[in-house]
This record gives structure tokens, sequence and C-alpha cells, in this order.
């Protein structure tokens, strides 16, 4: 399961038969929040309970599985805090990936010169 964010790195994602793209009513819930829910052992319990015969979940049918899940919402002051709260800490997850990916890069290059002598590191 996976959240496609507003920055996303690439313009079009390609969704598989494991997958789904799931629109949300922004007037009655979060995106984050309902993400954060079928990423839940109840959210994934409650997929699952509407598999069909072949194993993946609603295939056949999405938008009806969907709407037969229950989701206890909270009030909209609870629900924009949670939202405020969860946007902040994806944006510093994604910071801090992207700073990886960088380290990532940096030592894959330097470490080869270090290692053959190529490159020396002052004490």
């Amino acid at each position: 399961m996976g959240f496609i964010p507003t920055n996303a790195r690439y313009p079009r994602y390609v969704v598989s038969q494991s997958q789904m793209f799931l629109s949300v009513n922004k007037s009655l819930a979060s995106s984050r929040f309902i993400y954060r829910f079928f990423s839940s052992k109840i959210g994934i319990d409650a997929l699952l309970a509407n598999k069909n015969t072949t194993g993946v979940p609603s295939i056949a049918r999405p938008s009806t599985s969907l709407k037969a899940i229950q989701i206890v919402l909270p009030e909209n002051k609870i629900m924009e805090r949670f939202d405020a709260l969860i946007t902040s800490i994806d944006f510093k997850k994604d910071s801090n990936t992207k700073q990886i990916q960088t380290l990532t890069k940096t030592r894959d290059s330097l470490l080869p010169k270090l290692m053959s002598g190529q490159l020396r590191v002052k004490e």
C-alpha cells in the first residue's frame, strides 16, 4: 500500500491488480487518515474480508467492497489536527529519505576511491 504525495517523484503511476487507486471525499475525511486506516490491521482485515474467489481483494467490484467497509471518523477538528501532525511527519520522512539517498550516492562514489588509495583523508 502506498500514498502518492502532492509533490510526487513521478507525474504518473501505474496501478496493478494488487493495488487500488482511491480518491477520498475531503469534506468527510483526509486522505492521510484513510491511508493510515487501510494500512492498519483493522483496515487490512476489512479489505481481505471482501476478497473474491481469486484471492485478490475485491478486484471485480472494488467500489462496492470499499463502500461496505465502515470507518469510524473523528470530528472535523480532530481530523484536521491529525492531518496536520501526519503531514508534518510525512514531510520529515520524505526529507530523511532524500537525505539518505544523497548520502548513499556520496558513500558509493567515495568509498572505492578511499579503498584504492586514490583519495586520502587528512587526520
